[in-house]
């Protein structure tokens, strides 16, 4: 309709005006004019060829005071609250939680065990999840409240039983114990019962149930780390992961009234649909785990360097929606549209620097930790900023993601893993010890550029942000 020549004789720009009228008359303010347009094919080509003016904000102002409101403007949407923002800052650290245990479980496994259960599980909980999510809450946008229990009730149970399979498989093909199959399968079931928790907004029982678990591992660290005990920590940690599952099965109770026989093909459509989404989450896995894999076993200052990455992506979840909120609340506050770039991108610069910052103070409390007990060496330093680095690399990613951009995020992310694996292969040997560091704290910084580079091309596009 927008690219369609104005009616000769008529002035374009009231013509436009009329005919956008039925979709613009609640509109608060020229830029949602701009994104109406934006949504309907209008270019800065078209708003200066067709119409005479610069660019289609500008288009966009002349436009909305023909347009006259229709109705009255609704009221600004209800401010977030701390509760809410507590539960997303939380989310990295739930997902934490089982690690109290891991000490004793080293003790029980040995660490190629461990190092194998814990990679493989990490891996196909991430993809698994990720994807699990996508297809519940697609369908629940689509109304569709119990197709979405049903998904995540299967889910979940087909999630630990596919990776209890792939864990027996690894035990047979590496020759380890069978606890191995134990620990995956825990873990699985602790991660996607977690997702759907979240799903819920209930984690604050994750924290009760995993609460035990936390403080008898604390107990089990103070003391020594007491062989005698290993066995009584991971039973506790393998009570408290049950009553986790156990929680989020319960809140999974069938919805009342019939499932529609449409369910399955409803279904398989939305799980297509999440196939990016679960390239994407394998993606992440992949280019993270390629890296740290390789000082599980190597000194305690890279060992755990990714912790501050970990313990902060509740933080990198909460500034990716803040952002998006950001950009809607503009649209209420902005009167003209070529007002809206530059707070927009200073919007994006403040999610950036927090994204890095608060991984960066978790950092800096880990290096200072191990500096004093003279542990600290260049290449803990180097590891650890890398993994705060991605952490502002996951924040742009996520904004992209939100903005229907992910295909371009798979394209960018698979071109650095590629070059990383590349420049592993030939140039860690030149850089030992541990040249792998050096490399992933370049390849994380080029990964954040990129994103960013590719960012730039929409993030000042009104339409991207609803309102």
């Amino acid at each position: 309709m927008i690219s369609d020549h104005p009616v000769h004789g008529v002035d374009p720009v009231e013509d436009l005006a009329s005919r956008v009228r039925p979709l613009c008359g609640t509109a608060v303010d020229a830029l949602q004019v701009a994104a109406v347009l934006e949504s309907d094919g209008m270019t800065d080509r078209i708003a200066r060829d067709v119409y005479g003016y610069s660019d289609v904000f500008v288009l966009a102002s002349e436009v909305h005071r023909r347009v006259p409101p229709a109705v009255e403007v609704r009221s600004a949407a209800r401010p977030r609250t701390r509760w809410q923002t507590a539960r997303e800052l939380s989310h990295g650290l739930l997902y934490a939680l089982p690690s109290a245990a891991y000490p004793a479980v080293l003790g029980l496994l040995g660490v190629p065990a461990l190092v194998a259960g814990m990679v493989f599980a990490t891996a196909t909980g991430w993809v698994w999840g990720m994807g699990l999510s996508s297809v519940a809450y697609r369908m629940l946008g689509k109304g569709r409240p119990d197709a979405s229990v049903l998904v995540l009730r299967w889910g979940v149970a087909l999630g630990v039983v596919v990776a209890g399979a792939g864990a027996a498989l690894l035990v047979r093909v590496e020759h380890l114990p069978a606890g191995v199959i134990a620990l995956v399968v825990a873990q699985i079931g602790f991660q996607l019962s977690v997702g759907v928790l979240v799903m819920r907004r209930l984690e604050v029982v994750v924290f009760a149930t995993m609460l035990p678990t936390v403080v008898l591992g604390v107990l089990y660290i103070v003391r020594g780390r007491p062989s005698t005990l290993d066995a009584e920590v991971v039973s506790v940690g393998i009570v408290s992961v049950g009553l986790t599952v156990v929680a989020a099965y319960v809140t999974m109770r069938r919805p009342s009234g019939r499932v529609t026989t449409d369910l399955p093909p409803a279904v398989a459509r939305e799980v297509l649909s999440s196939l990016p989404v679960a390239l994407y989450a394998s993606l992440s896995a992949a280019y993270l785990l390629f890296i740290d894999v390789r000082f599980l076993e190597a000194p305690t200052e890279l060992a755990i360097s990714a912790a501050p990455l970990v313990l902060a992506m509740g933080a990198v979840e909460w500034r990716s929606r803040r952002f998006q909120e950001t950009g809607v609340k503009l649209l209420r506050q902005i009167r003209y549209p070529w007002q809206f770039r530059s707070p927009i991108w200073a919007a994006f610069a403040r999610g950036v620097a927090v994204s890095l910052l608060i991984p960066g103070m978790f950092a800096a409390a880990l290096l200072i930790g191990l500096a004093e007990h003279d542990l600290l060496t260049q290449r803990g330093v180097q590891v650890t900023t890398a993994h705060v680095l991605l952490a502002g690399a996951y924040f742009t990613g996520f904004v992209l993601i939100n903005h229907g951009r992910l295909p371009w995020v798979l394209g960018v992310l698979g071109m650095v893993f590629a070059g990383l694996v590349a420049a592993v292969a030939t140039l860690s040997q030149r850089l030992a010890p541990y040249g792998e560091v050096p490399i992933f704290l370049a390849s994380n910084a080029v990964l954040l550029a990129l994103l960013v580079v590719v960012l730039g091309t929409s993030v000042s596009t009104v339409r991207l942000y609803r309102w």
